[in-house]
């Protein structure tokens, strides 16, 4: 996807699939197959030729296909993600798309945007920004009038409107490639491991073709013969459509959890949160509601209840701020003649844990952490709400460079309440063994009762197994604290919605934003929830896990596939095996036992198997199948010359049957045995039927291109033994295999 949100051009997606290597090599052999054709007058070698071809146009078109697909409906289930700004334009005020900002609009800013433009600074009330997403540098920045800010600028505290310069692929930012928000389409990094395998296995292929090649010149034996059976394995070994397949694998789980309502905003998170065993939270917002409200207030002076209630609410009313904690101040009954009028505002931020109000020349009211105001009084609690989060309030002559002159009046505590979905949440996580880390700027007790309400509290009043708490928190040290969950080893996903939550997420192996979320956390984020609660995270890492296995049995088809070409092709060079591939049966072998059943899994597959170690896995069935296969044709050339006098169909047939009898064994899920089974029956009767219909066509025109007999009912009699015999044999290997050899996690 491109940086504007767009579908990319037709042509760069052509592009992209068309100027390969493997289609470069598709070319050089269709070229090589021609030149033959052109020297030695064979017709074969022209119908291979236009064989491949029609092959590589096919698969190229239903690429393209597919990765359109794929772009659009990422882009579909995206597109609730574009965030929305507050605009003015002449003079009116909108709510816009952040890609409908123009040059000339005047954005306003408030906690948690992020600027969509370049622009100046029109106006601001205690505006501070954050830049690092542009320059790295973590520290806000007070802004004043005048002052420009580059698109991707967010707000963190105060207010403020900015006067757009610049917008789109005009701004800074898309020119150096930082703010823009991307979708991509990339590999995960168990498809990188794949591909490390296929490439690995494709050089061997290139490396045996011309010993292949050598050892027949040296024997005198490099027929035309030979030389198609050389390209049929070269052609058999490009992994033609495994990328195309695991990619859209991922797309389609992407469109599932996009109908649960959480958005896939990264290709690779699919596979990264299904791999997540450490899962931090922030706690307000996310565990709890996103509402407050006043539990209570203990006066710390002279003045009554009564009387701080109001100064509280005044406060609230005269504070240039946004949240939860201000929007339930607010909520407390105004007294008349207890307003307060605001010569300057300093704006609440995690870092400075503190927001104020000068009311005159030498007195500010402060509003911020107990410990950080009040020092050892801080240990005060309202009775019967000792474990709500609490604030105090104070006066004090002055607030910068230091608190200075601080008086104590009031502690007021609040009642956040924990989120119905908490519950079945942590249980889920549980299940699925994965620790839970609450990471909050509160007090211990505050988190420790939320914790309570979602039962994960224990009888002696400790956090259950594998539930940790870390409160009072900075930032930066939910930054660190992720950071060194990596360092221990741990796959970590990091869950918050708030501005403090970002450099944590920005650290975790996955950021996931929550519903409500602020801008730049939903525009960091990897996965955001938008329109379902929080419970529904482990299913959507069950998701994942499913999306893992099928790209794990997709990886083990064409991987077995090409070690059954090698192999076969070596026992051919070395052995009196009859050649049994030409390009066009070796096409036939990739499309029903490679192309269609990676199909049928890709949409249909909801294995959950675990998948701990893949390369064990995939070399245990690749091995188990190109055994099977090679005990199969082996033993056919000796079973077969008593029923005929032309055993090439037969053995290619018992080559063909094993390879599709391996596919029940791809995993131990019964539903997907069942499944590919009855393809693998389908394909072997199919091509049998074909051998005995009548020639008419389009039946004459598939023998021609796959190079099938005209057979009768008597003379399918040694086939059918061939692929009876294959597939009893395969299934025993198999079985044998399995009882001997499990390196999967089952």
């Amino acid at each position: 996807m491109s940086t504007s949100g767009k579908t990319l051009p037709l042509a760069s997606i052509l592009a992209s699939n068309l100027v390969t290597p493997f289609n470069g090599l598709n070319v050089v052999i269709v070229t090589a197959l021609a030149m033959v054709f052109w020297w030695q007058r064979d017709v074969r070698f022209l119908f291979d030729a236009l064989g491949v071809m029609i092959a590589i146009v096919a698969n190229n078109v239903l690429a393209v296909l597919q990765e359109v697909r794929a772009h659009r409906a990422v882009e579909r289930a995206t597109a609730a993600l574009r965030h929305r700004v507050t605009v003015v334009r002449d003079g009116v005020t909108h709510t816009l798309d952040s890609t409908e900002v123009v040059a000339g609009d005047v954005v306003v800013l408030t906690r948690g945007t992020m600027l969509p433009g370049d622009g100046v600074v029109a106006s601001g009330e205690a505006l501070e920004v954050d830049t690092s997403m542009l320059t790295g540098e973590a520290v806000a920045h007070v802004c004043v009038t005048g002052e420009p800010l580059m698109a991707g600028s967010v707000c963190v505290a105060g207010s403020g409107t900015v006067h757009i310069t610049r917008s789109g692929d005009a701004t800074e930012a898309a020119r150096i490639g930082h703010a823009a928000s991307r979708l991509l389409l990339e590999a995960s990094p168990m498809q990188r491991h794949i591909n490390r395998l296929f490439q690995i296995s494709f050089a061997l292929a290139v490396g045996i073709a011309v010993v292949d090649v050598l050892l027949r010149l040296q024997g005198q034996t490099m027929d035309a013969d030979s030389i198609r059976h050389t390209a049929a394995i070269v052609l058999g070994l490009i992994p033609e459509g495994l990328v195309l397949f695991s990619t859209v694998t991922f797309a389609l789980t992407m469109a599932r959890m996009a109908k649960l309502g959480v958005i896939v905003q990264h290709l690779p998170a699919v596979e990264s949160l299904a791999s997540v065993d450490a899962m931090c939270f922030d706690k307000t917002g996310t565990l709890t509601e996103r509402q407050t409200r006043v539990a209570d207030v203990v006066a710390l002076g002279g003045a009554s209840a009564d009387e701080v209630r109001a100064v509280l609410a005044a406060y609230a009313h005269a504070i240039n701020d946004e949240g939860l904690v201000i929007d339930a101040l607010r909520a407390l009954p105004m007294v008349d003649g207890c307003a307060i009028t605001a010569l300057q505002h300093v704006p609440f931020t995690s870092q400075r844990r503190f927001s104020a109000v000068q009311a005159t020349t030498d007195q500010w009211f402060v509003l911020g952490a107990p410990e950080l105001l009040l020092g050892e009084r801080g240990a005060v609690t309202a009775t019967g709400h000792t474990s709500g989060r609490q604030l105090a309030l104070c006066t004090a002559s002055a607030v910068e460079p230091a608190l200075i002159g601080l008086t104590p009046i009031c502690l007021v505590t609040f009642d956040d309440t924990t989120s119905p979905q908490a519950a079945p949440l942590l249980a889920g996580l549980d299940a699925q063994r994965v620790a839970v880390h609450v990471l909050t700027g509160d007090a211990e007790a505050s988190a420790l009762r939320v914790l309570r309400d979602a039962g994960r509290i224990d009888t002696q009043g400790g956090t259950t197994s594998n539930t940790f708490v870390q409160a009072r928190m900075f930032p930066q040290d939910k930054q660190a604290y992720v950071a060194n969950l990596r360092a221990q080893g741990h796959h970590v996903a990091m869950v918050g919605d708030g501005v403090n939550d970002v450099p944590a997420m920005r650290e975790a192996n996955i950021g996931v934003a929550v519903r409500g979320a602020v801008d730049v956390a939903r525009h960091v984020a990897d996965i955001v929830i938008d329109r379902a609660g929080l419970e529904v995270l482990p299913t959507v890492m069950h998701e994942g896990r499913i999306a893992m296995r099928t790209i794990m049995h997709i990886a083990k088809i064409f991987l077995a596939k090409n070690t059954v070409l090698l192999a076969t092709g070596l026992l051919t060079a070395m052995t009196s095996l009859p050649l049994l591939l030409t390009p066009r049966r070796g096409g036939l072998i990739a499309v029903l036992a490679v192309a269609i059943p990676s199909a049928v899994l890709a949409a249909r597959s909801r294995s959950v198997t675990g998948v701990q170690r893949p390369y064990a896995e995939i070399l245990q069935y690749a091995v188990m199948m190109t055994l099977a296969a090679c005990i199969a044709c082996v033993s056919a050339t000796f079973v077969l010359p008593a029923l005929t006098t032309d055993a090439t169909f037969p053995v290619y047939v018992t080559l063909l049957a094993s390879v599709l009898a391996s596919l029940p064994f791809v995993d131990r899920d019964v539903a997907v045995r069942r499944l590919l089974m009855a393809l693998a029956l389908a394909s072997v009767l199919a091509v049998v039927c074909i051998s005995v219909a009548p020639d008419v066509p389009p039946i004459s025109w598939i023998r021609l291109y796959f190079e099938l007999p005209v057979l009768s009912l008597a003379g399918i009699i040694p086939v059918v033994v061939a692929a009876v015999w294959s597939a009893g044999v395969t299934a025993a290997i198999h079985s044998a295999g399995h009882r001997l050899w499990r390196p999967q996690a089952e």
